[in-house]
């Protein structure tokens, strides 16, 4: 799967398919690509989420889910769920379903990631996780020495945050520059 301006290829092992607003797609424009362990492909766009199941596409338009934003990031939860960040937000599509996440609205999110049952969103001011109870900032007050999370990764057992500063990396809760 490749995403871009033009709308969404996939290429099958023999030949490309290509999805645009011609056959379902809801806007031409990609910004998020993410798989889903049901086999569908979510695709972040311009102009909402649509979700390709290789048979039909279901859409979801700005307007109507997501206070008319552009989708910025895609992450897979667990349970089925799918974040979605946009630029003033991020919502949770579970079984069809949207919801906007409390905590995370006026928020322009740039990088989502899903690990250890958390959420990890990287917006203009700081790296935000949502658990299940509870919402924390992890900002230039606390730990990184800037706000501008625009890449989050998980490996080998740390976490790798992306900012306009640099690289930090957190392990244990604390975070440090690498140089």
């Amino acid at each position: 799967w490749a995403g871009g301006f033009g709308g969404l290829t996939r290429f099958d092992g023999k030949q490309f398919v290509n999805y645009s607003p011609k056959n379902g797609l809801i806007h031409h424009n990609i910004t998020a690509l993410c798989g889903h362990d049901s086999g569908y492909v979510f695709a972040g766009t311009s102009g909402g989420l649509s979700i390709i199941n290789g048979k039909s596409i279901r859409s979801f338009p700005s307007s109507g889910y997501f206070s008319g934003n552009q989708i910025t990031v895609l992450a897979k939860g667990n349970s089925g769920k799918v974040y979605i960040g946009t630029v003033n937000g991020i919502y949770e599509y579970r079984n069809g379903n949207i919801r906007i996440l409390k905590g995370s609205s006026d928020k322009h999110i740039y990088a989502l990631s899903f690990n250890y049952n958390k959420l990890f969103a990287g917006t203009d001011s700081a790296m935000m996780i949502f658990s299940e109870s509870e919402v924390t900032s992890i900002g230039s007050g606390n730990g990184l020495l800037a706000g501008n999370v625009t890449a989050i990764s998980e490996f080998r057992g740390k976490m790798f945050i992306g900012t306009n500063a640099g690289l930090f990396v957190m392990e244990n809760g604390v975070s440090r520059l690498k140089a």
